[in-house]
């Protein structure tokens, strides 16, 4: 019995697979041979996304760099997505309290999110090996934790909407700021600001991620410049920083 058990978890991960890097399903059953309909449950009940037939996924999205809008889903991704290369396909899941910001990416790149009720999260896959391959060239990886750089195919006049879309996954604001990431990257973002900036670094317990905290004057002129022409936010953390930077002004 517990042989049949992790033969079905193989197959059922294999079809997963198989259906994530973009084969249809009749050609998995084929391949698997199993039925049509054994596909489907199986993607179904693990709550996988089917393709509609026809869509269209805009495999341009990533190409120019210099865009707001490429930038700044980079940043994001970087911060909070997965990059599954043997399979080609990009994948974030984040809070379900932010679904509506995920289906921005969702509607511009032609791909529709989906709840993953078990973990309370959203979660979108594009299925694409041109895209894969566009993040790397802004040295966006798989197990991109530990070897994230910084990328270099972004101009100055954009930057700073892929540091806003790298916060906006993996960046907080209570009074400080705190950027979570490898040390080396942490640095170049540092290195980058137009600004001379107060700053330390200091490494959780246990932890391999480094977090940058940004402090004192520094904190309006951070959130200027993030910010500056941004259209593109996660809003929730928006109006916070905005609250407490207004909060100041009027106190004074």
């Amino acid at each position: 019995y517990s042989t049949f058990i992790y033969y079905i978890h193989i197959m059922n991960k294999q079809i997963i697979e198989l259906y994530q890097s973009g084969l249809g399903m009749s050609t998995i059953a084929k391949q698997l041979k199993i039925s049509s309909l054994t596909v489907w449950n199986t993607l179904y009940s693990n709550n996988i996304e089917i393709r509609r037939k026809h869509s269209k996924i805009d495999k341009t999205y990533f190409d120019n760099p210099n865009t707001e809008k490429s930038a700044y889903w980079a940043g994001f991704i970087a911060a909070d997505g997965y990059i599954f290369k043997p399979n080609n396909y990009t994948r974030l899941e984040i809070s379900i309290k932010d679904k509506n910001h995920l289906e921005l990416l969702g509607k511009d790149i032609g791909k529709n999110v989906t709840d993953y009720e078990k973990h309370n999260s959203c979660k979108l896959t594009i299925s694409s090996r041109h895209i894969v391959d566009t993040l790397e060239q802004y040295n966006i990886t798989q197990n991109k934790s530990l070897t994230l750089r910084f990328p270099t195919n972004i101009n100055s006049d954009n930057i700073h909407h892929f540091i806003r879309g790298y916060f906006d996954g993996d960046g907080c604001f209570y009074k400080i700021y705190d950027i979570i990431g490898n040390k080396q990257f942490l640095e170049s973002l540092i290195n980058i600001l137009p600004f001379n900036c107060e700053y330390s670094f200091y490494k959780p317990k246990d932890d391999k991620s480094y977090v940058l905290r940004i402090r004192t004057k520094s904190l309006k002129q951070f959130f200027e410049f993030m910010y500056k022409d941004a259209t593109i936010y996660l809003d929730r953390k928006y109006q916070k920083q905005l609250a407490f930077f207004n909060k100041e002004i009027s106190s004074k």
